[in-house]
Formats: C-alpha cells, structure tokens, sequence
C-alpha cells in the first residue's frame, strides 16, 4: 500500500514537472519571437527613416542622422543601465556630496567607462592617413575623459543638434 502511494505521488510529480516545464517553453518561445519582431520592427523603422531622410537631404545627411540617433540612445541606456537608484548628489548631505564628488576623481574616465579606447582609434586613423581625423579624435578624447555621464549625453546632443543644422543648412 505504501509503494502504490509512493508510485502515484511520483507520479502527479513528474506529471505537474512536465507541465511547468511545459508552460515554461511556450513562455520562452513566445518572448523569443517577440523579441525577433521587436527587431525587425526596428530594423524596418530605421530603414524607412533612412529613405525618407535621404529623399529630404541626402544619403549622407540622413546616414548621420540615424547614426546621432542610435548614439543618443545607446548613451541613454547606458547611462540608466549604470544608474545604481541613489539619489542624486545635492539631495544628499554635503559630507556625503562631497564624497560623491571624490569618488568621482579616482573612477575611471567616461571612455574607459564605455570601453573604447579613443587614443588607440586616433592612432589608427592617423596610420591610416586620416592625421586631421585622428588630432580631433585625440583632442576631444582628453575633454571627454573629463566628463560624467549625463554632461557625455548633453554632449552628444548638443553635436547632433549642431550637426543636423549644418547638414540642413548645406543641402
């Protein structure tokens, strides 16, 4: 009698696995091909404003302009994925502001943080002929190793506003 209920509690345990591992699957699958959707909706997204850009200003213009957008939203989610929930350094007593301020001195610079190495891509620019491209690049890399990141998205924005007025006002 006792092994009979030990088989059938074995087995309304395998059964409510099978199940759960069941549901589990389905659940996985349909996130995943939700996930394929949500890309090559956005992947569509991108290339109908490529082409309608491109028909307003140009191939080049409107290549920018997706690229500005993309770099905007990459240093957005960047910036909100290192976001640990603390409140923000004038909120917080002035010791602790301060030691904010401090942490700030000994982290790494906003590259390092990104993992780019900005003076190795200069170099190679330069060994590549591009000399102008490659001072620029190592110029604003010493300017950006100084910001944090909220002042790197002001940057960003403020050059992709600059730039979208110049390509505009070229073409």
């Amino acid at each position: 009698m006792a092994r009979s209920m030990l088989d059938r509690w074995v087995s309304r345990l395998k059964a409510s696995a099978r199940e759960e591992i069941q549901e589990t699957a389905r659940t996985a699958l349909l996130y995943a091909v939700a996930a394929v959707a949500g890309l090559l909706a956005v992947v569509f997204l991108t290339l109908a404003a490529l082409w309608w850009l491109a028909g307003e200003l140009g191939l080049i213009s409107a290549a920018l302009i997706v690229t500005a957008f993309y770099a905007v939203v990459a240093a957005v989610l960047l910036i909100w994925a290192s976001w640990s929930g603390e409140t923000p350094a004038e909120l917080q007593p002035a010791s602790e502001a301060k030691a904010v301020r401090d942490s700030y001195i000994g982290a790494p610079d906003m590259p390092g943080r990104i993992g780019v190495d900005l003076d190795g891509v200069a170099r190679t620019l330069s060994d590549a002929g591009f000399r102008a491209e490659g001072l620029v690049l190592s110029a604003s890399s010493d300017l950006v190793r100084q910001l944090t990141p909220l002042q790197f998205v002001g940057l960003v924005f403020l050059g992709s506003f600059f730039l979208g007025r110049r390509v505009r006002r070229r073409w």
